[in-house]
């Protein structure tokens, strides 16, 4: 009579039974094939690195999500504005989405809450960069004070991708970072390579204004939102005062994107066309020119610069100029 396991049916010999080499070999096949289906689901089940505090979970054939962690004592220092930039070696082509979640809690600063964004990238090693976008889904007040979400850098022909982040100057705050990667992708590496391969890096600008970024207006959410963002008022270049009577150069970003530019301006020497720079994130895609109107209801022409500078042209001491424009940062 023959006597099998409950679970796996392997063969148990009866005490008055022969050792039996293909009873032997059956087994050990059964063992081996179970043992496989273990491995499989464990490669593809929680992954935890010890010493680095990464947590890793591959949930598909092109995606997966890791979580990283950015200590107080990883930053250096609280005098220059630093960049935080989080590594994506593809290693090849990737057609897809990156949603980055930042959380940050006291440290330094009160950088409490997140953001959440969407990086849509599409970046191919033999044509280059064709996609490289993003939306900020949320974003909390407190956070934007502290931190700049800055975009994605790609170099096509490595196939890296450095998710950027600007901190203010006193800001030493923890983060944990969250990483979902969906896409396509063509090169040498497995999905869990590239996971795994996935870290971060901090880098000093050399000073507490990062060559002029900082300080910055603080960031809002990408979509549409049904209250009016609050009004900035624009700092005024050398030679330029408001108009007395008028409310002054102010801009604002709504909910779509679009930048709103508006106010009356003189101006009170010759020293320079500039009447203004605007922050990083209010700036135009490209250099455009608008047309205003004076004080005696003359056409002014200004430009609005990619720099972020808003340039009038061929104005008169007293002069006051309409300047009136809506566009877009990308």
């Amino acid at each position: 009579m023959v006597i099998k396991t409950p679970n796996y049916q392997l063969t148990k010999p009866e005490q008055t039974d022969f050792y039996d080499v293909d009873d032997f070999n059956q087994n050990a096949d059964i063992i081996d094939t179970e043992l496989k289906k273990q491995s499989d689901k464990v490669n593809n089940s929680l992954q935890k690195g010890v010493n680095n505090n990464i947590t890793i979970w591959p949930m598909g054939q092109n995606s997966f999500t890791k979580t990283l962690k950015v200590n107080p004592s990883d930053w250096k220092g609280t005098t220059n504005l630093q960049q935080l930039d989080i590594n994506i070696p593809v290693g090849g082509s990737f057609s897809g989405i990156i949603k980055v979640t930042y959380t940050s809690y006291w440290g330094g600063t009160d950088s409490h809450g997140g953001a959440v964004v969407t990086y849509q990238i599409g970046s191919y090693t033999d044509s280059g960069e064709k996609l490289n976008t993003y939306t900020i889904d949320s974003i909390s007040p407190n956070f934007a004070k502290d931190f700049l979400i800055y975009g994605t850098y790609i170099n096509s022909a490595s196939g890296i991708f450095a998710l950027m982040v600007k901190k203010a100057p006193a800001a030493s705050n923890p983060m944990e970072i969250k990483v979902e990667f969906q896409g396509y992708f063509n090169g040498p590496k497995t999905l869990y390579q590239i996971a795994t391969d996935v870290n971060t890096a901090i880098f000093d600008s050399g000073s507490p204004t990062g060559g002029g970024i900082y300080p910055w207006v603080k960031q809002t959410p990408s979509f549409a939102s049904s209250a009016l963002p609050a009004w900035t008022n624009a700092v005024l270049g050398t030679g330029w005062e408001p108009v007395a009577g008028y409310p002054p150069l102010r801009f604002y970003k709504d909910g779509f994107g679009n930048v709103h530019l508006k106010g009356r301006v003189k101006t009170v020497t010759q020293s320079t066309p500039v009447v203004t720079v605007l922050p990083v994130g209010y700036r135009i895609g490209q250099t455009e020119e608008f047309i205003g109107m004076s004080g005696n209801s003359e056409i002014v022409n200004y430009d609005i610069q990619q720099n972020g500078a808003v340039a009038a042209l061929y104005t008169t001491i007293g002069q006051n100029i309409l300047i009136d424009a809506t566009f877009r940062t990308d």
